[in-house]
This record gives structure tokens, sequence and C-alpha cells, in this order.
């Protein structure tokens, strides 16, 4: 019989350790959501289609550092993060 592997690593998480933990809960400040809402505004006066916007057409000179601590975090790291503090109701999905 073979026996499973137990993992040790951050992306090897349970949800009930999760739920106890709040370092994946990302609080966004108002100076990073202006920043986004800063580029957002950016390509939409641009009319770039979605799928042909780069990072020179979004810039994020506020969130960008904190947003690449949140990505290393979600691929080498636990795998994820919440994002809060984001008025998506102000927002379409178009």
């Amino acid at each position: 019989m073979i026996k499973p592997q137990r993992f040790n690593d951050p992306s090897s998480w349970k949800g009930p350790e999760m739920e106890a933990r709040t370092e994946w809960m990302v609080e966004c400040t108002k100076d990073e959501v202006s920043d986004l809402e800063n580029a957002l505004e950016g390509v939409a006066n641009q009319n770039i289609p979605l799928l042909q916007i780069t990072k020179k057409d979004f810039p994020l000179p506020v969130f960008s550092k904190r947003l690449n601590k949140i990505l290393g975090d979600v691929q080498y790291g636990r795998g994820f993060a919440v994002l809060r503090g984001i008025p998506i109701d102000q927002y379409s999905e178009y």
C-alpha cells in the first residue's frame, strides 16, 4: 500500500487554518483604490480592448509595489489573496 505523502508548504493549507489567520485579507488604502481608478479611467479613455491592455497602459505607481508582494504570495505562497475596499459596485462587468 502506498502511503499518501504529507506536504509542508504554504500552499497546503486547510480552511479552518486560514479562517484563523488574516494575512491573506488585503485591505486596499484610499490611495491604492485611487491609483486603480486612475488606471481604469486611462484605459477606458483610450478604448483599448481588454485582452490588449499592457502594463504600460495600466500604470499603478502607488499600488504596484503591494501588488507585486501579493503576486509573490499567490504564485509562491498560499496561492490566493482577497482584496477588500475596492468599490466594485461602481463598475460594470463589461
